[in-house]
């Protein structure tokens, strides 16, 4: 009875291959949202800290480099880190989703360094931040002709 009447107070998710799940109005609200606005330019995405590999599945975007694992500065190796940092210098559709709300990883990890340093928020809502790849920063050369 408990958990018929707990399902009758959650709300339907309604994101793709997750119709039938019911969860709290906010944590809907957050995914939703999540979702959104991944699929408004994200060609690829990872959470941070380690996140909820479901993302993929729901906004029917494709890991990077395939690399879907739930904790992945630990289970990564530094090698593939700096590889998944190669392949995101060469592209601009790049979003991490950072909990504010959860442990961070360890500080050391390559990739956490790299995205603390070329990522930006560009969306917030809560705890939860949307970070975008920063352009790069340009060299402006001395003219020497004057």
């Amino acid at each position: 009875f408990v958990n018929t009447k707990r399902r009758a107070n959650n709300k339907p998710l309604e994101l793709k291959g997750a119709t039938l799940l019911r969860l709290p109005s906010d944590e809907v609200d957050e995914f939703q949202w999540i979702a959104s606005k991944l699929n408004e330019g994200a060609g690829t995405f990872m959470c941070d800290p380690a996140g909820v590999c479901s993302l993929y599945f729901w906004c029917d975007i494709d890991p990077p480099m395939g690399l879907n694992t739930t904790d992945w500065p630990r289970l990564l190796t530094d090698t593939q880190q700096q590889q998944l940092i190669q392949n995101f210098e060469n592209r601009h559709d790049v979003r991490v989703v950072h909990d504010k709300g959860r442990l961070t990883p360890p500080a050391n990890s390559p990739l956490i360094v790299y995205f603390r340093e070329r990522f930006a928020v560009i969306e917030k809502r809560g705890d939860i931040e949307l970070w975008g790849k920063m352009p790069p920063i340009q060299t402006i050369e001395k003219r020497t002709d004057r």
